[in-house]
């Protein structure tokens, strides 16, 4: 499987096998960075989504150029806005 396919697959599928199917990828994590709103907020529990956030930073970084650019960026934060 690809390195890109967690960026991709739905919050559900990254949950279940995440860890499992790409052992050998960063999966680290330090929450949800959010001052005012941490892990939970009001009506959502934004705990996978920072999750995946934190990978897709982690692991774009760690591969570098040219996957670590601001387009990726971009995505991962747009990406973490639909979780």
């Amino acid at each position: 499987m690809s390195w890109a396919v967690p960026f991709s697959i739905h919050i559900v599928s990254y949950r279940v096998f995440g860890r499992r199917a790409w052992p050998w990828l960063d999966w680290s994590t330090d929450g949800c960075s959010a001052p005012l709103v941490g892990d939970r907020g009001r009506t959502f529990d934004f705990t996978w989504a920072c999750r995946r956030h934190d990978f897709a930073y982690r692991n774009l970084r760690r591969i570098g150029p040219p996957h670590w650019s601001a387009t990726a960026r971009d995505r991962a934060d747009a990406r973490f806005l639909e979780d």
